[in-house]
């Protein structure tokens, strides 16, 4: 080999162990499990998975409302529906599991609060645009 053809194999290693380091891996694709969300009637203040607020749900997370106690029933209206199938309002007299599937993919980084919410036929006072589901992006 030749000096200059030397010159040129060590600069172009040394260009490739200044460049590869910055390159990244694409990190792996998570898959989200089903949310199940709990609901509670507390004294009027009502919770969903012990939270009284907003609760995050990935844009491509199937949802799936449930009483805390077996066969407590429970009602809850939105405003607008978040969910592709269009599942609202999500409705158990007999306080049943509820699969309302996933939420539309055009409402990511968009929060729904629930216009009213009974559990056991008593009516939630939280405060009005404190409760409800914040939609994340979710993976691919």
């Amino acid at each position: 080999m030749t000096i200059r053809q030397t010159r040129f194999v060590l600069s172009a290693l040394l260009a490739l162990l200044i460049v590869l380091p910055a390159c990244q891996k694409t990190p792996p694709v998570e898959s989200l499990g089903p949310l199940t969300i709990s609901l509670a009637y507390n004294g009027g203040q009502c919770t969903q998975n012990g939270s009284t607020g907003v609760i995050d749900v990935a844009q491509n997370q199937t949802v799936t409302y449930v009483p805390a106690s077996t066969g407590t029933a429970f009602n809850i209206q939105f405003s607008t529906c978040p969910f592709a199938n269009g599942m609202c309002p999500v409705n158990s007299p007999q306080g049943t599991a509820q699969n309302v599937g996933t939420p539309s993919g055009g409402n990511v980084n968009t929060t729904y609060y629930y216009s009213s919410v009974t559990i056991n036929n008593q009516t939630c006072n939280n405060g009005v645009s404190t409760f409800g589901l914040h939609i994340k992006p979710g993976t691919m």
